[in-house]
């Protein structure tokens, strides 16, 4: 792991220690995106679904893309829907956008 990214690993895991839903989203994008880190999307997917019942709505952004990409879950448009709904109901920018994009 280069040392930058076990830095922010460190700080991330401390974060999440902490209970903060930041630091469990941050695990969750090390993992998803192989950043110091093997890519594993089903560790990034627990980390996404606990920052988001935490209240962190980028991460319930993140879960709909997962969902919608098949990455570590099956394909499933209408679980990918449900969740980047809540993160557009949220102020997730990125998740209106998608939304107003692919209204079926």
């Amino acid at each position: 792991m280069p040392d930058d990214y076990s830095k922010a690993m460190s700080c991330f895991q401390r974060a999440a220690g902490l209970g903060l839903a930041e630091g469990e989203n941050q695990i969750g994008y090390l993992y998803a995106n192989g950043l110091g880190v093997p890519v594993d999307y089903g560790e990034a997917m627990v980390r996404f679904r606990k920052a988001a019942a935490l209240g962190f709505v980028q991460a319930e952004m993140n879960i709909g893309t997962l969902y919608l990409l098949g990455r570590g879950v099956a394909m499933d448009r209408q679980q990918a829907r449900y969740w980047i709904s809540k993160a557009a109901a949220g102020g997730v920018p990125a998740a209106q956008r998608w939304l107003a994009e692919n209204s079926d």
